[in-house]
């Protein structure tokens, strides 16, 4: 076991997982909403509410990067990563916001494959970022 002088700061892992759970809770959002035509606002609203956590977690990281002095790999990588795991919820809450605005009442060909290829997608990448503290498999 070495021994550090500065610890350090591991509570980015479960930022991460955090926003990659709450990425796959908002694609199966997604792909209820695009399965229930017409729109439905209530579901619109959920998708919404998850993209405005994961802004929160975003704030959350940022603000532990300004405060650690020893991070458990590249600030820039940190950042990078957690702003692509932002980028989806904010895809995904675009998608949905589109789709409330035009009113949709009946599928678009293609649609329902791209959003369970989406949802598929977050859940590897959820099970990747679960991973990454201890850089196993």
């Amino acid at each position: 076991m070495r021994f550090r002088l500065v610890p350090r700061d591991n509570g980015f892992y479960p930022l991460f997982e955090q926003q990659a759970a709450t990425a796959v809770d908002t694609a199966i959002q997604l792909e209820k909403l695009m399965a229930s035509l017409p729109i439905v606002a209530d579901r619109v609203d959920t998708i919404v509410a998850a993209e405005r956590a994961g802004d929160e977690v975003m704030r959350m990281v940022r603000s532990r990067l300004e405060t650690s002095i020893v991070t458990p790999f590249d600030r820039e990588d940190i950042q990078s990563l957690a702003n692509s795991l932002d980028d989806v919820l904010d895809e995904m809450r675009a998608a949905a916001d589109l789709a409330h605005l035009h009113q949709l009442s009946s599928p678009l060909a293609g649609v329902g494959d791209l959003v369970a290829l989406l949802r598929k997608i977050v859940e590897a990448n959820r099970t990747l970022v679960g991973k990454l503290s201890t850089l196993n498999d």
